[in-house]
């Protein structure tokens, strides 16, 4: 986020002490654990986008409820985009156990609440199962799952119902958040710029192994940008605004049980 901007107040367990982190835990055993990624957006966008993203969103919920954040976990379920220099990630089943260990260490320290926030769409299922896993296993423990892209914003023109990814919702936050890491500011995008989405031909990917050298056949320009998709700060401010008042509603009900 922008200088002036900064939240204050956040509660950001790798910038505290343990003996900070012991307190806030006593005070309120709830934790937001931001899940991100590290994928391809063409030429627009950093690779670390969709992280730089669901952390701001964290922090604001940490400002605004007074409860602990976690590090960014950065690598998610991204494998399928390795073709694309950069983009980096972990095999689903690794992700699950990964998220398993991490959250059994905040459980064995008092956490009894926890608000998973992503941004990654390939995190999805396996963050639902390693959620399962927790629960059957620690019977006090409530979690609850929030994904950025899914908030029911009128505003967000969506690519395509039945694509994984929402590319203009996060290039739009990244330009407010973070301009520089905005690499092409390019609106209205002409042909030779993007692909169009062909939903038959993305699906028929999934169902046949995601292989990464084939999603970068699909999609050579490294991004799912429609032909005229638009971002810029004016409209990541919407949707920040929106995203962290919905965010914010999940967990509050989730504070409240």
């Amino acid at each position: 986020m922008n200088e002036g901007r900064a939240e204050k107040n956040v509660y950001n367990i790798e910038q505290l002490c343990t003996f900070e982190v012991k307190e806030r835990i006593s005070q309120s055993p709830v934790l937001i654990v931001p899940l991100g990624g590290c994928e391809s957006f063409g030429s627009f966008g950093a690779v670390g986008a969709e992280s730089l993203c669901v952390k701001k969103v964290t922090d604001a919920l940490s400002a605004r409820f007074s409860v602990l954040t976690s590090a960014t976990i950065p690598f998610g379920c991204s494998t399928p985009f390795i073709s694309f220099a950069g983009a980096a990630g972990v095999k689903p089943r690794t992700f699950i156990n990964m998220l398993c260990e991490i959250l059994h260490g905040y459980v064995f320290q008092g956490i009894c609440k926890i608000f998973l926030v992503n941004a990654a769409p390939f995190n999805i299922n396996p963050a639902a199962e390693a959620i399962r896993r927790l629960e059957k296993k620690y019977h006090q423990v409530k979690c609850v799952f929030f994904n950025i892209c899914d908030c029911d914003i009128n505003d967000i023109k969506k690519l395509n119902k039945n694509v994984d990814r929402d590319d203009e919702l996060i290039l739009s936050l990244v330009s407010y958040l973070s301009p520089d890491m905005i690499k092409e500011k390019k609106c209205g995008l002409t042909p030779s710029q993007s692909k169009i989405v062909n939903d038959t031909e993305y699906k028929n990917w999934k169902k046949r192994g995601r292989d990464p050298q084939k999603l970068a056949a699909l999609f050579p320009q490294g991004t799912f940008l429609a032909q005229d998709a638009e971002f810029c700060a004016d409209q990541g401010e919407l949707f920040f605004e929106r995203i962290v008042e919905n965010a914010s509603a999940r967990l509050e009900a989730l504070l409240k049980t």
